[in-house]
């Protein structure tokens, strides 16, 4: 799941176990990533930049 920084859900992906990327289409910010699985839930900061 993507949430943007006020809590908003803005994306959900079902990522298959073996699958290490996900194409994002996003607009410049600052996101979360939220990944859940049988273990627990991790969450982290993505930062999106413009190309310059």
């Amino acid at each position: 799941m993507i949430y943007d920084i006020t809590g908003l859900l803005i994306e959900v992906h079902d990522i298959q176990q073996n699958k290490q990327q996900v194409p994002l289409n996003l607009p410049v910010g600052t996101y979360i990533l939220q990944l859940h699985s049988a273990t627990g839930i991790l969450s982290k900061k993505i930062v999106v930049m413009g190309s310059e």
